[in-house]
């Protein structure tokens, strides 16, 4: 009875939940039908719009209007030169022909903030006939010398409205271009940033190139006073290959100093100092005319070959005594016997 009525409810269970999968598949169905419905609609009526539109020629736009299509500087343009100032017009038409332009280059006018007029003179480009170049010409205190508008100060192009086009069409209004020149002061502070870091990089490598010709010096002087023999018997080397090196390593050391050039404290000596130093350089420089010993110069090394040819003199001396000696008693033992 109860395995019965369990399977009955399996069975009520199953048809259930197949009714539930049917509804749902029924709503989904109806919504994909509802969605494509409503876009086949929207496109029905886009092409519907895209077959009322009026068929063009490929003709352009009429406007009834002369437009100004560009500038340079831009309208609120920021950092502008206060020398050579320069504002570049573009139109839509031809505004350079000879019939308008005696008109239109009297239609720019350039104010300052105070509303006060800074002379202006336009151009035309005779190979490009919708460009006009108006130049500022402000006063300059010199003679001769081109003037300059005021830094970091606001100023207004205006064009008038009476700018026309070969074709008749006009400007539909005044249009005014506004611009501010460039902070000198703060441009003055970068400069001056920026020359105090050179300096202070240029001092940098002064004190260390001071610093390595010190060290070279040093190392010269070494050289100079350097030892072949004690070199010699450091390396296990003969005085001659000790002498090769000591004068290879002066000539190296030489060619770094040359490279190094003068230190900062020998180019800050006055020009009598260094012509004194010289001529003391001069006196100091004694000519060799006939070979002489080193002893004969005070100094107390002996060369290798001298120090063996003495050796071998004391050695000779000893032996030539001894002898001597040998024989003087030899002689004297013989006249002993005599007597």
């Amino acid at each position: 009875m109860l395995e019965a009525d369990e399977r009955f409810l399996s069975e009520i269970e199953r048809k259930t939940e197949e009714f539930l999968m049917k509804k749902t598949l029924g709503k989904v169905t109806r919504l994909v039908i509802v969605a494509v419905m409503a876009t086949g609609i929207f496109l029905s009526g886009t092409f519907a719009f895209a077959v009322e539109e009026p068929e063009t020629t490929g003709a352009p736009i009429v406007t009834e209007n002369l437009v100004l299509e560009d500038s340079s500087p831009e309208p609120g343009a920021k950092g502008i030169p206060i020398e050579n100032v320069g504002i570049k017009l573009f139109f839509d038409g031809n505004v350079t022909a000879d019939d308008v332009w005696k008109a239109n280059e009297k239609c720019f006018t350039l104010t300052d903030k105070k509303g006060k007029e800074v002379k202006v003179k336009a151009y035309a480009d005779s190979a490009q006939e919708d460009y006009i170049l108006v130049i500022a010409q402000p006063k300059s205190a010199k003679k001769n010398v081109s003037g300059k508008l005021k830094p970091k100060s606001n100023y207004t192009l205006t064009i008038d409205s009476g700018l026309t086009s070969a074709d008749g069409k006009s400007l539909a209004k005044d249009i005014d271009i506004k611009f501010t020149t460039v902070d000198i002061s703060k441009n003055s502070k970068i400069s001056m940033y920026l020359m105090f870091g050179m300096v202070i990089a240029i001092a940098g490598l002064m004190f260390l190139n001071n610093k390595r010709k010190e060290h070279a010096k040093l190392q010269m002087k070494l050289l100079e006073n350097a030892d072949p023999y004690k070199v010699a018997k450091d390396k296990g080397i003969s005085v001659a290959e000790a002498n090769v090196q000591i004068a290879k390593a002066k000539s190296k050391h030489q060619k770094n100093l040359d490279k190094l050039g003068p230190s900062f404290a020998d180019m800050m000596k006055p020009p009598e100092e260094v012509a004194k130093e010289l001529e003391a350089k001069k006196k100091n420089v004694h000519k060799v005319h006939t070979k002489k010993p080193i002893s004969a110069a005070g100094g107390k090394y002996k060369s290798g070959k001298k120090a063996i040819a003495e050796k071998k003199a004391a050695e000779e001396k000893r032996k030539a005594a001894a002898k001597a000696r040998a024989k003087a008693k030899s002689s004297g033992g013989k006249k002993g016997k005599k007597k």
